[in-house]
């Protein structure tokens, strides 16, 4: 079966309609109208909430999950976007930075410069609430081309990032992860060490959306390693982790990591929140419990909103 009758027909047989079926997915409904058509592909967190909102189980999810290829990652089969092939030996530098990251010191970028990239933040943030994955790109490309070549690192790795956000929602996970290992390189030529974990992070949440779990828990464990040493946040980091092993079917272990994940988050003081209740959401919805994947879901678009 082709991904528009599949998705559409199990919308018609739980009687919603596409706009009530993209408020309980917390998702905009332009978007899901164009996942619906087959005009675009759902990252993993949309696609489970859609499964949580139609209250899809058994073979019905099964399906939807092995039509976007979800299936077969599950199984460890191959077929997946791969990293640029110059950049594929990255993790022969990872413990050279873990044990440098302490000496880091963050770059300085202008405040005309960093007025402008908020304005453009502002723009980027209303583009991904309403599921604009091309205007978010337009947008974070546009700023790209106008920035100055020199010096603004920051704000390059910050573009750099959006760009490789809205790439992998559109489902071009090879630009993604060029884009990601682009903003990775960009942060270690400032010796930003805050951007540099949160740039492994990114390439791990780019490897965890394809299915490359080992690398993506690889990156994760470089992020915490760095976050830890730097003294930043990484409850996110953790959620990400418990999402790989429920989707590998330990779910009790990604459940006690979800858990220890929200824990950390308000110690932690964690800005990315959303996160770790989407985990323990998606956690709920792989184990069968509808009703508290909807509040975790609720309780996540609620701290994205506002």
């Amino acid at each position: 079966m082709d991904q528009i009758s599949n998705l559409r027909e199990a919308r018609e047989r739980a009687k919603k309609s596409q706009r009530e079926v993209a408020q309980a997915a917390k998702i905009d409904q332009a978007h899901y109208s164009r996942i619906e058509r087959g005009l675009a592909k759902p990252g993993e967190r949309v696609l489970e909430a859609i499964i949580n909102a139609l209250s899809l189980g058994g073979d019905e999810a099964v399906s939807l999950r092995q039509l976007l290829g979800r299936e077969r990652s599950l199984n460890g089969s191959a077929g997946h976007a791969d990293e640029p092939n110059d950049r594929r030996d990255l993790h022969r530098v990872s413990q050279a930075l873990k044990n440098s990251a302490a000496e880091l010191s963050p770059s300085d970028a202008t405040l005309d410069t960093m007025a402008s990239i908020a304005g453009i933040q502002s723009l980027m943030e209303k583009a991904e609430l309403n599921g604009d994955w091309v205007g978010m790109a337009q947008l974070a490309s546009t700023a790209l081309d106008q920035l100055d070549t020199d010096g603004n690192d920051h704000a390059r790795w910050l573009l750099l990032t959006n760009l490789a956000y809205a790439e992998a929602c559109l489902g071009n996970l090879s630009e993604s992860t060029e884009h990601e290992f682009e903003a990775l390189i960009v942060s270690v030529r400032a010796a930003n060490a805050k951007d540099i974990a949160r740039a492994f992070h990114n390439i791990g949440s780019t490897h965890s959306q394809v299915g490359k779990w080992a690398k993506a828990l690889s990156y994760f464990d470089i992020a915490i390693s760095l976050k830890q040493k730097i003294e930043i946040p990484w409850a996110n980091t953790l959620a990400g982790i418990a999402e790989i092993h429920a989707l590998q079917g330990d779910l009790d272990r990604g459940r006690r990591e979800a858990n220890q994940a929200i824990q950390l988050m308000f110690s932690q003081r964690e800005q990315y929140q959303a996160s770790c209740y989407f985990a323990r959401g998606l956690i709920s919805s792989l184990s069968g419990d509808a009703a508290s994947a909807s509040t975790d879901f609720e309780e996540a678009w609620r701290r994205v909103v506002g």
